[in-house]
């Protein structure tokens, strides 16, 4: 019974130290990052200079979730332009920052912080590419595919999916009444980048249980990204799951890792047959795999099939997503503004298409200045990319308005942010295409700041 009692009270004794040790040393942690870590002096939250938690609470809270971006906004509204938004990272909303942070490979070194790349799920992806050099690297590598050049190839391809598009919303609209867009143009992205990029387009304009069941899978991914931006390692992790044990906790997510495993096994076919190929007579179709497996400037280690597949899936999902929401973002405000939008813009079209079955090159819809004011807006006015994006200047400090900023801080801006500036796009919640045309006074200063695709070396490899 005295050995019993010893032992309990030896084992309350132990867990009690734990507590006070656990206690202790996030005491410590604390204490450090409010009063000697270098951001130590940066404005913001002292809730969230001492805990990633307060920025996990908003975007993983039950009733609203992903919503940091609101409490983002309002701490800039109290603290200024500079916000220290949790321990490691400062958030600038400054649109004149914007030239200095996202800078092009040759005006400075960028890396990416890394929970921003991990959480991507594809770490050997150029998008989840952390080190500078490596990524210019890897971006190199398989910009030819993405050249204005290469993507005026698929211009039949994409008229091809146009027609499919309006096919389905007119048989929507005569069973239904209505047609869900962000289906529609969901089905057309992917389509039209499994064509384009692989020679198979998945085929989903013409098979509506299929679009059914990936456009629950884009939300449910939407759904997850909160979660998976808190845990970066969770993503990582996830993709080694069995496919069935994934099938069996999500259905809709098992939809995305499936398209993960083809790729994979597309990759390792692809490259099998590129080892085997005469260089002389080269594929008649360059698709993505053999773009990058001809890539001078990446080594053989760099070509492995598990690494081009990780390319090949970091830029069908965010390619996916930009053309889904710009796409049907732009419906919307065509069809809103339509009595102003519509004379103007058949005018235009009808010169190089009169015939409605015409199609018109990429060159030749360049050439129309109403057209190209109305797709600027849309890009600005969409803003694809919604979130903030980190990054981190190793060896130099940065200069935002009073702030030096130490080399090796993780800092961010929202592009939105910078699209939506009231100082330097007048009435930004408003479609205005006028903006665009040549007559503007204003016209150079807010090409400056047009940015839907991002800026510098990071910037969207697909924005041709």
């Amino acid at each position: 019974m005295a050995l019993m009692a010893t032992l309990t009270g030896s084992t309350a004794y132990l867990w009690y130290s734990a507590a006070v040790a656990f206690a202790l040393y996030y005491a410590v942690i604390i204490f450090y990052r409010l009063y000697l870590h270098p951001l130590a002096r940066f404005p913001g939250s002292k809730l969230a200079a001492a805990s990633k938690w307060y920025e996990a609470w908003f975007d993983l809270r039950p009733h609203r979730p992903g919503t940091f971006f609101e409490e983002l906004h309002r701490m800039h509204e109290v603290y200024g332009p500079v916000v220290r938004v949790n321990p490691d990272e400062l958030h600038i909303n400054d649109s004149t920052f914007v030239e200095k942070i996202y800078v092009n490979p040759a005006s400075g070194v960028r890396n990416k912080y890394p929970p921003s790349a991990l959480m991507i799920g594809a770490p050997e992806s150029g998008a989840g590419t952390i080190h500078h050099d490596i990524h210019r690297k890897r971006r190199l590598a398989m910009g030819a595919k993405f050249s204005k050049q290469e993507a005026a190839t698929a211009t039949e391809l994409i008229y091809d999916n146009v027609e499919l598009v309006l096919k389905n919303v007119d048989r929507h609209i005569k069973e239904r009444g209505v047609a869900e867009m962000r289906i529609n143009w969901m089905a057309f992205s992917f389509d039209t980048l499994s064509g384009y990029l692989f020679g198979k387009p998945m085929c989903m304009l013409e098979d509506e249980e299929m679009t059914k069941g990936w456009f629950r899978t884009v939300k449910a991914v939407a759904v997850t990204t909160p979660f998976a931006k808190q845990f970066p390692w969770f993503i990582p992790n996830a993709t080694k799951l069995p496919l069935w044990v994934i099938r069996a906790i999500s259905p809709d997510i098992a939809r995305i890792a499936k398209l993960r495993w083809d790729l994979d096994a597309q990759a390792a076919e692809t490259a099998k047959q590129y080892a085997t190929e005469d260089p002389e007579k080269p594929s008649s179709f360059r698709e993505l795999f053999r773009t990058i497996l001809s890539s001078p400037v990446i080594n053989d280690e760099e070509k492995k099939p598990e690494r081009i597949a990780q390319e090949a899936f970091a830029v069908m999902v965010a390619g996916n997503d930009a053309i889904m929401w710009t796409f049907a973002t732009g419906t919307y405000y065509i069809l809103a503004n339509k009595e102003k939008i519509m004379p103007r813009l058949r005018e235009e079209l009808l010169k190089v298409m009169p015939d409605p079955h015409d199609r018109p090159s990429v060159t030749e819809l360049e050439q129309l200045p109403w057209f190209g004011a109305i797709i600027k807006e849309l890009l600005r006015i969409s803003a694809p990319l919604l979130s903030r994006l980190p990054v981190i200047a190793p060896d130099e400090a940065l200069q935002c308005g009073d702030w030096t900023i130490p080399p090796g801080t993780p800092m961010s801006m929202t592009y939105r942010n910078v699209t939506m500036d009231p100082k330097i796009f007048k009435d930004p919640e408003a479609f205005l295409p006028e903006r665009w045309l040549s007559d503007n006074p204003e016209l150079a200063e807010i090409s400056r700041y047009h940015l839907p695709f991002g800026r510098g070396s990071r910037m969207c490899v697909g924005m041709k």
